[in-house]
């Protein structure tokens, strides 16, 4: 049967949102493409180190959840990670080793030859990318620990 006139309703405003959002997107990749133009147009385009990421997915009641809950669920937890490197080192290459959001800083570090203090927390990605090697065997985020084809939620 039909839904009701509620849930119609509320679909129509899911969509509404959700395309709100993809807007956000789309209005963020102008920005970075104006950037990138502008980095390319003063020539240090190619001496440039880019990092884009995010700190969490977002949920369009996929889970029966909305906008970020943090339920461990892939729409929160699979985060991008784009590095361009300066002088088009690695240039497409593609990795799908686990990292984390605080592996990002030590990263850069990395990169930049610059040494990591010992109170750093998170590892340099850097292995990953030139020897495809993982840093990470699980990854701990919103309560859920990431550990091979498993996760186990922490109960909240």
């Amino acid at each position: 049967g039909e839904g009701s006139a509620t849930d119609v309703f509320l679909n129509e405003e899911i969509e509404y949102i959700s395309s709100l959002y993809d807007g956000c997107i789309n209005y963020v990749d102008d920005k970075i493409a104006e950037i990138v133009a502008d980095l390319k147009e003063r020539g240090v385009y190619d001496d440039t180190l880019i990092i884009i990421t995010s700190d969490h997915g977002e949920e369009f009641t996929e889970h029966g959840m909305f906008i970020h809950d943090q339920g461990g669920y892939e729409e929160y937890v699979w985060l991008p990670l784009i590095i361009k490197f300066p002088g088009g080192r690695f240039g497409g290459t593609r990795v799908d080793h686990w990292g984390a959001v605080v592996d990002v800083m030590p990263t850069v570090l990395d990169i930049l030859e610059i040494p990591v203090n010992d109170q750093v927390q998170g590892f340099s990605l850097l292995p990953t990318v030139g020897e495809n090697a993982p840093v990470r065997d699980d990854v701990h985020l919103y309560g859920v620990l990431k550990t091979g084809n498993w996760k186990y939620f922490s109960g909240k």
